[in-house]
């Protein structure tokens, strides 16, 4: 793997309630040259905790979590320490998820079945200073949006006599 670029070592938090996918996503953390793994958390409650405590560059995060969602936890993360990039890993390819994790501070959105190479393009990408979203994401919301315009613009259905 090339190293990311930094006068130090990037460090990353992991936040994953599932242990096995968590323990996957340190390991390859720790196998980037040029990055550190800072540490890693089960919850969002536990996030916002560690985020204070191991001060992060940069935090992978879930989105769905038992006891905080990934974007509230980015959101109250981002208002004290807004200079973490977040980058949210799910598996969830809902856009009014997608649509609301870029409104509350996501600099990035990867879904989990990404590539290696593309985690660290996204992870090089966020802490470049620019947005990341995955191929997969970039084509979900245009389509989400053309969805819900022509349902907007479809004429109303015609009423049987009953309904009528």
């Amino acid at each position: 793997m090339d190293n990311i670029k930094l006068k130090r070592p990037l460090r990353i938090l992991v936040v994953e309630d599932d242990e096995l996918i968590q323990a996957a996503f340190c390991l390859l953390v720790q196998s980037f040259e040029g990055v550190e793994l800072a540490g890693s958390a089960l919850t969002g409650l536990e996030a916002l905790e560690q985020s204070r405590l191991l001060k992060p560059d940069l935090i992978l995060m879930d989105l769905r979590m038992p006891d905080m969602d990934g974007v509230e936890a980015t959101r109250r993360i981002k208002s004290v320490q807004p200079k973490i990039k977040v980058v949210a890993l799910t598996a969830l390819e809902d856009p009014l998820q997608i649509t609301r994790a870029l409104e509350e501070g996501m600099d990035g959105f990867l879904l989990k079945r990404a590539s290696t190479r593309e985690l660290k393009l996204a992870i090089e990408t966020v802490v470049a200073g620019e947005q990341y979203l995955s191929p997969q994401v970039s084509a979900i919301i245009p389509k989400a949006y053309l969805d819900e315009r022509s349902r907007k613009h479809a004429p109303a259905p015609v009423l049987t006599p009953r309904e009528k």
